[in-house]
């Protein structure tokens, strides 16, 4: 619950962003929708045997975020901490 709150509050505190209500509302249903295939990742993990943590992956997730957000006139940089947040609370 705890990181979700952080969710919430990296991404309200983003005015790098200026987007209607409308592109906010599609961004918290992706982020909803993402985090809803969490469970059953997690049970594949473990009936595969597979640790729930990796690392590597995670390096290039971040990775591909902030040259995502780099092509988009971003910060690199601004994006670590909700992607940060956003990965931890999947292994939530």
């Amino acid at each position: 619950m705890l990181a979700i709150i952080k969710i919430g509050v990296l991404v309200s505190s983003m005015t790098i962003f200026a987007a209607s209500a409308a592109e906010w509302d599609k961004v918290f249903s992706l982020i909803n929708q993402r985090l809803s295939y969490m469970q059953e990742v997690a049970v594949n993990k473990a009936k595969a045997h597979l640790a729930i943590e990796d690392l590597e992956q995670e390096k290039k997730v971040l990775q591909k975020a902030m040259v995502t957000a780099k092509n988009n006139g971003l910060d690199p940089d601004s994006v670590k901490p909700l992607f940060s947040a956003l990965m931890e609370t999947a292994k939530i």
